[in-house]
């Protein structure tokens, strides 16, 4: 995972989240 990736699922914890729910996350 590249650290932009990780950098974004910080900055955008809600999109990380909604990714999550549908399956799309990689926790």
């Amino acid at each position: 995972m590249d650290v932009d990736v990780l950098d974004h699922l910080v900055i955008g914890q809600g999109k990380w989240v909604s990714l999550k729910e549908r399956g799309l996350g990689f926790a």
